[in-house]
């Protein structure tokens, strides 16, 4: 599979209990409570990526004056390094630059190295570091930043 066999779209209300299940066993998953209200909010933009007709991956970002802050960003196991994730995050920024964002911000885990070097191949640089950021593990969090 490639990237162009995923279709990225806006999630709808839908698509909740899809995205749920998706990110089942993770300590720092939305609840089907919380995309919900996500998706009820006027800054939120939530993009979901299918493959074949199943939701394998999918993207909250928030914009904030002149920034999009990424959220989340969830690919199922057996579609990552795939190309997925480039995807939804390069449609979450075209998307925030046609309403006006200049750059998007994000947290990283320092741990979760893939994820690391994938930002950084698109151009994010490192801001600081936030101390205990995550829970469950605990760990720090790089916050990175791509300016458009």
């Amino acid at each position: 599979m490639t990237p162009s066999d995923s279709v990225i779209r806006p999630a709808t209300a839908g698509d909740i209990d899809d995205l749920v299940k998706l990110q089942s066993g993770y300590a720092d998953a939305w609840t089907a409570s919380q995309i919900g209200d996500a998706l009820h909010n006027d800054s939120a933009r939530l993009l979901v990526a299918e493959r074949s007709g199943e939701t394998v991956a999918y993207s909250a970002g928030y914009l904030v004056l002149e920034d999009v802050e990424l959220a989340q960003l969830w690919v199922h196991p057996g579609h990552r390094s795939l190309g997925v994730a480039r995807k939804l995050i390069v449609a979450l920024v075209s998307q925030a630059q046609g309403e006006g964002c200049r750059r998007m911000l994000l947290e990283v885990r320092v741990g979760n190295v893939a994820a690391i070097n994938l930002y950084r191949s698109m151009g994010f640089e490192q801001l600081s570091i936030r101390p205990h950021y995550y829970r469950h593990p605990e760990e720090d969090a790089l916050v990175l930043e791509r300016v458009f």
